[in-house]
């Protein structure tokens, strides 16, 4: 039984702007949906993209729709703001004219592309992609970065003409905080694209269970694995865990992480697994009893569908698309993981 997810935002013979502001060579989540927005509005519109040289050049498509354009990498934050706040309008509309300029939540600059669309794209539709609101429903960074975001993307989204999400969930939490009326919120899904299902080697050589996620935000409920999985029942739950995923290498969650394993003393049975390869993390899929997703809030939640494509059961909290897909058999509710307890 596969996953089909239908997109409701699916322009045709435009001239789109993208801008990815945000984006590196990191591999996370706005990564992979960067490539995939890029990829997938190339195929039938002319897509500009604006970005900084390490993503521009890490672009998996060679689609002739595409132009790439490197932005600068700045490092003193007042002129940061000043070339992206003021000159980057003024150059954007100098280049040429737009059907749609595309920003992301994680773009500031964006407030002041609205305040001067009257001026510079007064016939030019400025969407904004919303991947998730975390910060409105959970604690997902600090309280004042969380305020800072709150303050922020409300007013984004309030002044788009329209905003592009990942999910119905998603959907539903901005129609719920009243920041945008349902017919102006349109769905472009992740286009889940993996390896083809192949022999690897194992990494681990031991019968393991695998949480594939980034390591750098509490949100993804690492501490609350760690203290349920101490909790099971080793006869009932004879498996290692495998803890994978990208994190910076100045992440406090993920020292926070390495400390409750070893105060618990489960190194032998908790792995931390940081920056791993895409063959490396197919073959973690590969041999892997099943798979867990313990997230307390996703937009989207990359690893069900993973899961699901690799043949694996996952376990998953009600996060992201996880309604959207829960009538399949490999998905099923996190709390049945509980009957391994003691």
């Amino acid at each position: 039984m596969e996953l089909n997810f239908k997109n409701s935002y699916s322009p045709k013979e435009q001239n789109l702007a993208i801008f990815c502001l945000k984006q590196t060579s990191k591999k996370d989540g706005i990564y992979f949906y960067a490539n995939d927005l890029i990829e997938g509005l190339s195929s039938k519109n002319k897509v500009t993209v604006f970005a900084q040289k390490m993503f521009i050049d890490s672009i998996e498509s060679n689609n002739k729709n595409i132009e790439k354009i490197s932005l600068p990498n700045i490092r003193f934050r007042a002129i940061k703001w000043l070339f992206y706040s003021i000159f980057l309008p003024f150059y954007l509309r100098k280049k040429g004219r737009y059907d749609e300029i595309i920003f992301s939540t994680e773009d500031l600059p964006i407030l002041n592309f609205l305040l001067l669309r009257p001026f510079l794209f007064n016939r030019t539709k400025v969407k904004v992609v919303v991947h998730d609101l975390a910060e409105y429903f959970i604690s997902r960074y600090s309280a004042s970065k969380d305020l800072f975001r709150r303050f922020f993307v409300k007013r984004y989204i309030k002044y788009c003409d329209e905003v592009i999400t990942v999910s119905k969930k998603t959907k539903s939490d901005i129609v719920s905080l009243n920041f945008k009326k349902e017919d102006f919120i349109s769905i472009f899904y992740n286009q889940i694209k993996l390896e083809n299902i192949i022999s690897h080697n194992k990494i681990i050589k031991e019968p393991y269970v695998l949480y594939v996620s980034g390591f750098d935000f509490p949100s993804k409920n690492h501490i609350g694995l760690i203290n349920l999985y101490r909790k099971f029942n080793k006869e009932k739950f004879p498996y290692q865990l495998i803890l994978a995923g990208n994190s910076d290498s100045s992440s406090k969650n993920f020292d926070l992480i390495k400390e409750k394993i070893s105060e618990f003393n489960l190194g032998n049975d908790i792995i931390l697994l940081r920056n791993i390869s895409k063959k490396e993390l197919s073959s973690l899929y590969e041999h892997c009893e099943f798979t867990v997703f313990p997230s307390l809030y996703e937009g989207f939640g990359r690893p069900i569908i993973e899961s699901v494509h690799y043949g694996k059961v996952v376990y998953s909290t009600d996060v992201g698309i996880f309604r959207e897909v829960s009538n399949h058999p490999l998905v099923l509710p996190f709390e049945e993981l509980r009957r391994f307890k003691d």
